[in-house]
């Protein structure tokens, strides 16, 4: 795997990790046992990332991913006694299905409100996120100390929030 490739993969590791690990959190009863399906999920992640195919949901890609190896461990726990009934685990999927499209939605909302943007705040936010770039280095890009920095980030995050919340209670 190249670097770039790697970098992608962590970037997008990054922004999907805690909900697939609430995914499996949800799924799996038992601590120990979700942190090691999230850690196989992963390695299975990063193996096939060769194949995942770029403009597609990775979140998707990774919760499927979850899914099957939640369903590995659950053969393998057939006779525990806290493995589920296919009944509650339909209805804890079709919740998590649900959650899914909650969280689609104020992702769907965020953008709306990031596009709204001036576009030097957009270009904080592209170094601060797409480019992973510390509040100093962002601040030595554009000739700002890190503090003015960090404020006019916490001013876009205050921003971002408030429109979000618009958008829910317009709902």
């Amino acid at each position: 795997m190249s670097l770039r490739d790697s970098k992608k993969f962590l970037s997008l590791l990054s922004k999907s990790q805690a909900r697939i690990h609430a995914y499996i959190l949800y799924q799996v009863p038992n601590r120990n046992d979700a942190e090691d399906i999230l850690q196989d999920t992963i390695v299975v992640m990063l193996d096939k990332f060769s194949e995942f195919e770029e403009g597609t949901n990775f979140l998707a890609w990774g919760l499927q991913i979850a899914r099957y190896k939640i369903m590995a461990y659950r053969d393998k726990k057939k006779n525990s006694k806290l493995v589920f009934d296919d009944s509650v685990l339909k209805i804890m999927e079709e919740e998590s299905d649900i959650q899914d499209a909650i969280a689609k939605e104020d992702s769907e909302r965020l953008s709306e409100c990031v596009s709204k943007l001036p576009d030097k705040y957009k270009k904080y936010l592209q170094y601060r996120y797409e480019e992973s770039m510390s509040y100093k280095a962002i601040g030595d890009k554009i000739s700002v100390s890190a503090q003015a920095v960090h404020k006019t980030m916490s001013k876009i995050h205050i921003a971002l929030m408030n429109c979000v919340r618009l958008g829910v209670s317009k709902e």
